[in-house]
């Protein structure tokens, strides 16, 4: 059985998590979709994944199919990156984005310490 369901919550991150729980505890399975343009305006997630793609492989990729791949698996994981940068829990972004692009530690952490944490900050 499939539901598509609209719920519309004004809080943090961490307190939608609490509510999603909370409210979906019972299920076995919950898909959970959450759209990247309330944290960042849209007209700035194109800039903003040129802007980690810089940090993370500052030399560069050596095949167009490379980078194509890196974008990909970034533009799929990057609400889950900015929605922890958001609720504060840079560790956890960290992660994800080294488990996103096979970047080295340091490069990931600047990405979001210097990147990330900016658009945030702006959107």
């Amino acid at each position: 059985m499939k539901l598509n369901t609209n719920i519309e919550f004004e809080g943090t991150l961490a307190e939608l998590a609490e509510f999603m729980e909370a409210t979906f505890k019972n299920h076995d399975k919950i898909v959970f979709t959450a759209k990247l343009n309330n944290i960042v305006k849209p007209a700035k997630v194109e800039s903003l994944l040129d802007d980690i793609i810089k940090v993370v492989a500052p030399s560069g990729f050596t095949t167009e199919a490379a980078e194509s791949s890196c974008r990909r698996a970034l533009r799929e994981s990057l609400p889950t990156i900015v929605g922890f940068v958001e609720s504060n829990a840079k560790i956890n972004a960290i992660k994800e984005l080294r488990a996103a692009t096979n970047c080295g530690l340091r490069e990931a952490k600047d990405a979001v310490e210097e990147v990330v944490a900016r658009y945030v900050g702006n959107a």
